[in-house]
């Protein structure tokens, strides 16, 4: 799963606000968007309704950690387009 993260995360606890804020916001993401572009794309992308889309690809052992997983960017995603004046 590339998840949005500078590197990958080994379990589902790896998957921090402060880790997904830093790959979205980083100068290498979707250059020539504004930031609160990125966290909006990113955030349509994870959402919990477009992203289960996905699930179907993912193996049944794993479907769970990988629909935790996504939610955790989705609040991480949701939160910091809250917190930040843009």
């Amino acid at each position: 799963m590339p998840w949005p993260m500078i590197s990958p995360p080994h379990e589902v606890d790896d998957i921090r606000p402060a880790r997904v804020a830093m790959f979205i916001l980083s100068a290498q993401h979707s250059e020539g968007l504004s930031m609160k572009e990125r966290v909006k794309n990113a955030l349509r992308r994870w959402h919990p309704d477009r992203f289960s889309r996905l699930l179907a690809r993912v193996s049944d052992e794993d479907k769970e950690k990988v629909e935790e997983g996504a939610g955790i960017v989705a609040r991480c995603l949701s939160n910091l387009l809250e917190r930040d004046p843009w």
